[in-house]
């Protein structure tokens, strides 16, 4: 007759013929509802969890494999807050997005998407009560959903991304005259403080632009052909990024409590996320989702 199996100290049972998970109390199911959120958001190796509770790393999967199908909803907003800051991040390559809303403490609610797009934030958005303030990256298609879905909410751009957009046009040394300006104009960005700072800021673009516009209508001309272009294309891009952002730059100044970044999501939830993301490589689409809706802090 057969040895009985030893039951170890979580209550599992392991048997070298395991095809199922037996019953189990619903104390020893929150205990491995635990572990297994533990895992899936922690540091821990599966292995070492599994040696753990005297289980084959088989075992442990076959434990675990029902709360894969636990994908928790996003709460429903009911928020009052002034400020609410707008990111996505991609769970894998361009696709398998996720679009989340924060406040400036924590993350209010998500939405899964195939992409950012105008389309996925405007269904997002209209689960969402108005804020006063809200803080985004510039992305076209938010930028068109809170326009169409916030009228009366004040925007701020985040004052990275803008520096960012600038940067790849200009590289950070740039060769010409006007790009070494306005790329010190920009840097000046992080450095303002007031409405009256903002406003000189807005005049010193002005006094660029008007500086060099004759060196910004510069053309160049195919040899073989009429066609023709801006020789300073890239300069003339920033120049316009700028210009159109500019609107919705110095909110901030203006409003307090507004943050002129959208770092308390890129930085505090989007880097920590995709870090989980790589370390869990191999997960499904749905998977990955069930991750992210057990992510937030």
């Amino acid at each position: 007759m057969a040895k009985p199996a030893q039951a170890n100290t979580d209550g599992c049972v392991p048997n070298a013929r395991f095809s199922s998970v037996r019953k189990c109390s619903a104390v020893q199911i929150r205990h491995l509802w635990d572990r297994f959120i533990g895992w899936l958001t922690g540091t821990g190796c599966l292995a070492d969890i599994a040696n753990e509770m005297s289980l084959s790393r088989k075992q442990l999967s076959k434990l675990f494999e029902p709360f894969w199908k636990e994908l928790l909803p996003s709460p429903q907003s009911r928020q009052n807050d002034i400020v609410l800051i707008f990111d996505g991040v991609y769970l894998s390559g361009r696709s398998n997005a996720v679009l989340i809303a924060r406040t400036m403490q924590n993350v209010l609610s998500w939405h899964f998407a195939e992409r950012e797009s105008f389309e996925a934030w405007d269904v997002f958005l209209k689960q969402l009560s108005p804020p006063a303030v809200v803080v985004i990256d510039g992305q076209k298609g938010l930028l068109q959903a809170v326009l169409r879905r916030f009228p009366q909410t004040r925007i701020q751009r985040c004052l990275v991304h803008v520096e960012r957009f600038v940067r790849m046009c200009l590289s950070r040394n740039p060769k010409t005259e006007a790009g070494r300006q306005l790329w010190a104009l920009v840097r000046s960005l992080r450095n303002i403080q007031s409405r009256l700072e903002a406003e000189t800021w807005a005049q010193q673009l002005s006094s660029w632009e008007a500086a060099f516009a004759v060196f910004l209508m510069e053309r160049s001309r195919s040899t073989e052909t009429v066609r023709w272009w801006y020789t300073h294309r890239k300069l003339r891009a920033a120049r316009s990024h700028l210009k159109q952002s500019l609107p919705h730059l110095f909110t901030f100044t203006e409003v307090s409590g507004v943050s002129r970044t959208t770092n308390h999501v890129e930085g505090g939830v989007n880097a920590r996320l995709k870090e989980l993301v790589r370390r869990h490589r191999g997960l499904s689409t749905e998977n990955k989702q069930v991750l992210t809706a057990h992510f937030w802090p």
